[in-house]
């Protein structure tokens, strides 16, 4: 998946997510309104020009979703802005 640094930072933080609808296409959904975050339209559809490559798992972007939206009901994601997790990962 290629999308824009901010956008990575925005799905890395739980600030934007897919919700699945047909195979392969999804709604954007976000805590912010989509203009303000660089988003002028309302579906994505992720393909590849390689048929032996695999589709973007829909379990793992609805695991993503859910995560979102529980992370903002419950007011949890107040507490992640806080915090520092580049220890957390390997370096590369």
């Amino acid at each position: 998946m290629v999308v824009s640094v901010d956008l990575c930072d925005c799905f890395d933080t739980l600030e934007l997510w897919f919700e699945p609808g047909v195979p392969n296409r999804y709604r954007f959904a976000s805590i912010h309104p989509l203009e303000a975050i660089g988003i002028w339209k309302e579906f994505i559809t992720f393909h590849s020009s390689n048929p032996r490559l695999p589709s973007t798992s829909s379990e793992y972007l609805s695991i993503h979703a859910a995560c979102c939206r529980i992370a903002h009901l419950s007011g949890a994601s107040d507490h992640f802005e806080v915090a520092d997790f580049s220890d957390a990962l390997p370096a590369t």
